[in-house]
């Protein structure tokens, strides 16, 4: 199973549910490459197939979990600071990368006299 928004290429004929068979059995991809790997049946409709093709794409899923692994060890200030006027510009420009700056414009009378509550009490 892919994941087609961040181009993480699936392996044919697996499917979520085949992929959540095989972990729900396995627990991780170690232990699907081992059952994949030993003579026994999978739980899955088309075992020998599914065998065959975990084995096939072995380095591709080995690929694709070094993708998707967070990392722990990135230095990353996560302290954070108190909302208001000072730091509204980073904020606009946020909403606006993301796509949020016509919502912005339209609260932002609301979000003034919220910031104003907030720092003059």
């Amino acid at each position: 199973m892919g994941d087609s928004s961040d181009n993480i290429v699936g392996l044919p004929g697996i499917g979520d549910k085949t992929a959540r068979a095989l972990l729900n059995e396995y627990n991780n991809w170690q232990g699907i490459l081992l059952a994949a790997q030993s003579d026994d049946k999978m739980p899955v409709r088309g075992s020998d197939r599914i065998s065959n093709t975990l084995i096939e794409y072995e380095a591709l899923v080995e690929h694709n979990l070094l993708l998707t692994q967070l990392k722990l060890d990135s230095p990353i200030d996560l302290s954070t600071k108190p909302f208001d006027n000072s730091n509204y510009a980073t904020f606009e420009a946020l909403a606006n990368q993301f796509g949020m700056g016509k919502k912005l414009k339209k609260h932002s009378v609301l979000l003034v006299s919220l910031l104003n509550e907030n720092c003059s009490g």
